[in-house]
């Protein structure tokens, strides 16, 4: 699916392209879309909701509180923990379960792939 056609929608009723998500985070049981306008929206779905919408590809679940657009990522780091910073400066905590589990599943190596080229840059 061409991350281009999927839309979210925010509680004001306004529609989202995907490709204009940075980031979303969930706080205390709401969930904010947080855009490339620097602005912010909150959500009618819940993270969960959320990155199954989003095309998984592009969308990464990177902590249960965190999903990241990979386009705006720019450098994963690993001093003492495990964190991605993206384009607009934000520093995104790994999970630490997330981190230890480098193991198995198709989705997990592709992810940790995806880590090492961003690590890299």
């Amino acid at each position: 699916m061409d991350v281009n056609e999927k839309i979210i929608f925010t509680d004001s009723g306004k529609l989202l392209a995907a490709e204009s998500i940075i980031r979303i985070e969930e706080i205390v049981d709401e969930t904010f879309i947080f855009l490339i306008d620097s602005s912010k929206a909150k959500s009618v779905l819940s993270i969960d909701e959320l990155e199954w919408e989003l095309p998984k590809d592009i969308f990464r679940r990177v902590h249960p509180n965190h999903l990241i657009n990979s386009n705006y990522s720019k450098k994963y780091f690993t001093i003492n923990t495990q964190w991605i910073e993206l384009n607009d400066g934000k520093k995104i905590p790994i999970s630490e379960e997330l981190a230890k589990n480098k193991t198995l599943s198709k989705s997990s190596k592709s992810f940790f792939n995806w880590l090492k080229k961003l690590k890299n840059r």
